[in-house]
């Protein structure tokens, strides 16, 4: 029974953490891979998009003015309404911003 409630907790924890771990830009650059490169283009273009404070724009009261701009394309909206969306716009925001258009980052290939 120790052990039983000993994994759970422990699992618990760990999802916690995950949450508030720190943004990691390759792991958003592969979400973008994924799930935005068929509309916007390779990554090197979709995050020229904007500048750095474009993005910042965009993703402030978590990601809504992005979801906004996306309404009309049902695919997005299935992406933004799916959990992963919620989980991962961490990820996502810090791949974008990194690269965009007013830095002279270039991404790596993955």
């Amino acid at each position: 029974m120790n052990t039983i409630l000993l994994r759970t907790l422990s699992v618990a924890i760990l999802a916690q953490m995950s949450l508030y771990a720190e943004p990691d830009y390759k792991k958003g650059q592969h979400i973008y891979n994924n799930k935005c490169i068929s509309c916007h283009g390779n990554d090197t273009k979709g995050a020229a998009m904007f500048t750095q404070e474009g993005w910042s724009e965009l993703f402030v009261l978590d990601g809504q003015k992005l979801i906004v701009v996306h309404s009309g394309n049902s695919r997005a909206n299935k992406f933004f309404a799916d959990r992963e969306f919620q989980l991962k716009k961490k990820n996502l925001y810090a791949f974008l911003h990194k690269y965009a258009s007013d830095t002279a980052e270039v991404p790596e290939c993955n």
